[in-house]
């Protein structure tokens, strides 16, 4: 009802949910934080990176979603014999891509 109807609901209305305790929301994240961990692990095998930075909107939510996708991270790299991986959320907030693209381009000037 936050959203006024399910069409509507964005992750804002999901995570104040969960803050709220509500069941539902509670369930979504920690099943959309446990597939965020399976997609990082295959990141992991593909580029072994050391550490691993997310931002977005819903890492703001903290670790209802975040422990879920830590945990999974954890579990499918030590099963698959890595080291384990650290996860950060970045602290450049909404910024970070358009920051990111930033910095590529002023690297790729530098380069010329």
């Amino acid at each position: 009802t936050l959203a006024g109807s399910s069409a509507a609901v964005r992750s804002e209305h999901v995570s104040q949910a969960a803050a709220e305790n509500d069941l539902t929301a509670c369930t979504v994240l920690q099943r959309a934080g446990h597939s965020l961990g399976i997609g990082l692990s295959n990141v992991v095998n593909l580029f072994d990176p050391q550490v691993i930075v997310l931002g977005g909107g819903l890492v703001q939510v903290g670790e209802p979603y975040l422990g879920p996708a830590r945990d999974q991270l954890f579990k499918m790299t030590t099963e698959q014999h890595r080291r384990p991986k650290r996860l950060d959320v970045t602290s450049l907030g909404h910024d970070a891509g358009i920051l990111g693209a930033a910095a590529l381009a002023f690297d790729l000037l530098e380069a010329a």
